[in-house]
């Protein structure tokens, strides 16, 4: 049996593990957390923090956004089928790190456990399917440059005009 978590306060640093486990650690993160409950990380971003060169470095630093969209994204259901989700409380560049060692990459986030009514496995489905960049360039080559949909610019022009 695992114990269920029920924590106020959740804090990390350094989730350097693939994109896969960073998902299914946010996941984890927010079932842990209790309704109201915050979840505080930081990362390395970009490149790494220290000034001295490292031989053998396996760590795969990343832009903030990839942390912000994993996070943003991660939606949960209990038992009851209540669903939650992260809300982003804030997110920047850890003061220390600038001063000292001038470095703008150590970014820190902060987000909060919140209740959702809205279910956003169709928007997920859109922004990482429907429309990802792969599939835009695929209509666009269909319906043309800019273009997602039929019509073209006539139809654009018309509805602008109306």
């Amino acid at each position: 049996m695992i114990m269920k978590f029920q924590l106020a306060v959740l804090y990390a640093s350094r989730l350097l593990v693939s994109s896969f486990d960073v998902e299914n650690l946010a996941k984890k993160m927010v079932d842990w957390l209790k309704v109201g409950g915050y979840i505080f990380f930081r990362e390395s971003c970009f490149h790494q923090s220290g000034d001295s060169k490292r031989k053998n470095n396996p760590t795969h630093y990343r832009e903030p956004r990839f942390y912000t969209k994993i996070f943003k994204e991660c939606q949960m259901q209990d038992e009851s089928g209540k669903s939650f989700e992260l809300s982003l409380i804030g997110c920047k560049c850890i003061g220390a790190y600038v001063k000292s060692k001038k470095n703008q990459n150590q970014i820190c986030w902060i987000w909060k456990k919140v209740s959702t009514n809205e279910d956003k496995g169709f928007q997920r489905f859109l922004d990482n399917v429907q429309y990802k960049c792969t599939g835009i360039l695929r209509y666009e080559r269909v319906f043309g440059e800019g273009f997602v949909s039929t019509g073209g610019i006539g139809k654009a022009a018309s509805f602008i005009l109306s």
